[in-house]
């Protein structure tokens, strides 16, 4: 396993082909860019299209990535929002876009 910083517009591409290639689980920490995710209004337009949250959006890009999400929150309640993405699937041209991503510093 290898754990790094993975999330919509930061791909480590270099890191997870390698880790892939040996056969490693690539586990995506901070999938929400420690927040940064949420000053990007698109990803609240795209969640509206699907019916979900932010958060649940980029959640689910990582997963439909093949990578391991490790989201951090202390609430109870967004915690489980967080486990509520198995119910849906991101379309190519939405992991595309997610995957440009320009996420604010």
């Amino acid at each position: 396993m290898d754990q790094i910083y993975l999330c919509p517009g930061s791909l480590q591409e270099e890191t997870v082909a390698y880790g892939k290639e040996f056969g490693m689980l690539i586990e995506a920490y901070s999938p929400f860019a420690t927040g940064r995710l949420f000053k990007n209004p698109r990803i609240f337009e795209i969640a509206e299209q699907y019916g979900k949250n932010a958060g649940q959006i980029a959640i689910r890009w990582s997963l439909q990535k093949g990578h391991l999400p490790l989201p951090k929150s202390t609430h109870a309640e967004r915690i489980g929002e967080n486990l509520n993405v198995f119910d849906f699937e991101l379309s190519q041209e939405t992991m595309k876009e997610l995957d440009s991503f320009a996420v604010p510093r």
